[in-house]
């Protein structure tokens, strides 16, 4: 058993890496704040595991997220070499992705567009 003192270490460490993941993924996704959720999500995902200079490279991919493909996302997830190398977390994330194609219109997504037009 870790001392408390070390837990709380642990965890202000992978609080800023994932504030920084996030930081990252508004920098390549313009649109990532008005995305839904689940979108966000998986983004953050991949950005903790690959950085953002590979996925800076996964262009058709980004192109599909600033036009909210999220069917073509998908896709371009499964054409690259990181689908190959990371195996059934990359199969998880591409099922996610390819249910909120299905529901990215959904009242969460509205709504923060709603919120970021409307402040």
């Amino acid at each position: 058993v870790l001392p408390d003192a070390m837990l709380q270490y642990f965890h202000e460490v992978f609080e800023k890496d994932i504030q920084s993941c996030i930081k990252d993924c508004r920098k390549l996704f313009g649109n990532f704040d008005i995305l839904a959720d689940e979108v966000q999500q998986i983004l953050s995902n991949m950005m903790f595991n690959i950085g953002i200079v590979r996925f800076s490279q996964f262009t058709r991919f980004r192109k599909a997220i600033e036009q909210n493909n999220f069917k073509i996302a998908a896709k371009e997830m499964i054409d690259s070499s990181w689908y190959k190398q990371v195996g059934n977390r990359a199969k998880r994330l591409v099922a996610r992705m390819n249910k909120s194609a299905d529901s990215v219109l959904g009242l969460t997504w509205r709504q923060k567009l709603l919120k970021k037009f409307w402040k």
